[in-house]
């Protein structure tokens, strides 16, 4: 038997909980156990609970119980274990530490990204963990689909012949395919919205058989155009004017199984954050988990709009066993009781709970702007749902300042086309240069943007034209504050998306989070048609502070309205 009360005492001997500590000490208690043991359950533990102990040290001892019987299991082949985790639990640490505690197997470690990808290699290499492999699904596709993809791809799928005017249609038609499980191109990839907006950009007036014609154009053309990529043996005509993306090769690599046994060999695999991927990544992923750990946050998944669903198809996944972890070891109280009662409210969940270290202390404080932060020389990572809201906080950052510098977490692409974007948009309001196809003058471009339902360009529009007189001198200031590396930045910047996985002692989040369709403070009316997708987003950006987070006051007084109470 385990002694429990040393157990309690050797992880409360430190001042501040470290999850690398309590795991390298489970690792140490769990081998003095009976080899022959397939799992480590509560009974095998010593449990006194003759003293007087509160709620919240039941829970800790309990919430430190389930991650040692996770990282002690002894796993057989076709034995599937789920987790289901909150932000900051240490979902990657356990696989990590289960890996660690199985050093004579090998596994596959699943991750999102490449950027994910990279950081674990080096984390496993640095830590003496040999026995695993860190993969993407695309690297692994990437292997086996090389017949198909050449090496050629290219970050987004074009069609770079333009006899058809509806090509865009095609192509988002494709990627619609791409993103899904189905195996075969029907009408509900076509993107119904966007046909109105080809009809648009032709100046024509249409009716509803004219909607059937162009649908049933895109539908036969993107079969055409698949069906050709996929035959080895075509003559490449069509194809040799095609770009292909990498959904394109991870789509052919769901359709032809045949291709997986060579590339998973069979291998366990340990799969990180399983709430971001898409339909097309989970088919490949269940077809192959067959042992394995598969650990995910159902409210941490906000890359909808990549095709990645709701967690369902997980939450109905068949295992051999599973468990929820609801410890947080990144932010302490009274956050993890805002985001709890947040959750709760806002999914209607009355059981969900975030518990926390009670040593660890994380505020909270509702403010006006960033401004007094930047005063104050705090370092601070300042959170938005979009680019465009974070070029908006920084703009009227640099109103007031001048000398102020800002770094980019996860790369500045997407950021620095946003700018570019506001910049032409300024020429061509101002009369300058138009970059603009198509568009005389800006009526015309309003209207179109309008009846094309394109809210986004129309945010855009009337942002340069609010401040168009000084609009050019401050966006000049934001090109010249970015800088590559952190140590020289007063800040850092990043949309949620992009941020996710990591945190920060102080966190800023902007005016823009929580979406609906009206305007201003959300309304009993408005709490129905937010999606789940926005409270994610929200539970996000908050969980990613270690510290404290200030929240915008026109973000926080949304979420008072949902919490039904003033507690920001």
């Amino acid at each position: 038997m385990i002694n429990q009360s040393h157990m309690l005492n050797t992880i409360e001997d430190e001042e501040l909980f470290d999850y690398e500590t309590f795991c390298q000490t489970f690792l140490n208690l769990t081998n003095l156990l009976d080899s022959e043991n397939s799992t480590f359950s509560s009974k095998d533990l010593n449990y006194n609970f003759s003293r007087s102990v509160d709620r919240n040290e039941i829970i800790k001892e309990e919430e430190y119980i389930k991650r040692a019987r996770i990282i002690n299991t002894k796993l057989f082949p076709n034995q599937r274990i789920k987790i289901k985790a909150v932000a900051g639990s240490g979902k990657t640490s356990i696989l990590k530490n289960f890996a660690r505690a199985n050093p004579n197997n090998k596994y596959i470690f699943i991750c999102y990204n490449k950027s994910v990808q990279a950081e674990k290699e080096e984390e496993f290499l640095k830590e003496g963990i040999t026995n695993v492999s860190v993969r993407t699904l695309h690297s692994l596709a990437w292997e086996g689909t090389k017949h198909f993809h050449k090496k050629k791809v290219v970050g987004k799928f074009k069609i770079l012949e333009r006899n058809l005017s509806y090509s865009f249609l095609i192509e988002k038609t494709l990627e619609n395919f791409f993103v899904g499980n189905q195996t075969e191109i029907d009408s509900s990839h076509i993107p119904e919205e966007e046909i109105k907006i080809y009809f648009l950009k032709e100046r024509r007036k249409y009716d509803q058989s004219q909607i059937k014609s162009v649908k049933e154009s895109v539908l036969y053309y993107s079969k055409l155009i698949w069906n050709n990529l996929c035959d080895s043996d075509s003559d490449n005509i069509i194809s040799s004017k095609i770009k292909i993306n990498h959904d394109a090769y991870l789509k052919y690599f769901q359709l032809h199984t045949e291709l997986h046994a060579s590339v998973y060999r069979d291998l366990p695999l340990l799969i990180d954050e399983g709430h971001d991927f898409n339909p097309c990544s989970l088919d490949i992923l269940f077809r192959n988990f067959k042992t394995g750990i598969i650990v995910y946050d159902p409210h941490q998944s906000i890359y909808q709009f990549r095709g990645a669903l709701e967690t369902k198809e997980i939450d109905s996944l068949d295992t051999t066993y599973e468990e929820t972890l609801a410890q947080t070891f990144r932010f302490g109280m009274p956050l993890s009781n805002l985001v709890t009662k947040f959750i709760k409210k806002a999914k209607k969940l009355p059981n969900f709970e975030v518990f926390s270290d009670e040593k660890i202390k994380t505020g909270y404080t509702k403010v006006s702007n960033s401004f007094s932060l930047i005063e104050n020389q705090t370092y601070f990572l300042l959170l938005s749902r979009t680019n465009l809201s974070l070029i908006k906080e920084l703009f009227d950052i640099y109103i007031k300042n001048e000398e102020i510098y800002y770094t980019i977490y996860g790369g500045d692409e997407e950021f620095r086309k946003t700018l570019d974007e506001l910049d032409h948009l300024h020429s061509f309001i101002i009369g300058e240069v138009n970059y603009f196809e198509g568009f005389s003058n800006l009526t015309k471009m309003i209207n179109f943007y309008l009846d094309s339902k394109n809210l986004a360009m129309i945010n855009k529009i009337n942002y340069v034209s609010y401040n168009l007189s000084s609009f050019g001198l401050i966006l000049k200031k934001i090109h010249n504050g970015l800088c590559k590396e952190k140590k020289y930045s007063d800040f850092t910047i990043s949309t949620t998306h992009r941020v996710k996985g990591s945190e920060e002692d102080i966190v800023y989040l902007s005016d823009d989070f929580i979406e609906t369709n009206s305007h201003g403070i959300v309304t009993s009316s408005d709490f129905q048609i937010i999606s789940d997708e926005e409270i994610n987003i929200l539970n996000v950006a908050l969980t990613r502070a270690r510290k404290h987070v200030y929240i915008n006051e026109k973000t926080a007084e949304r979420m008072n309205s949902i919490l039904q109470e003033n507690l920001l």
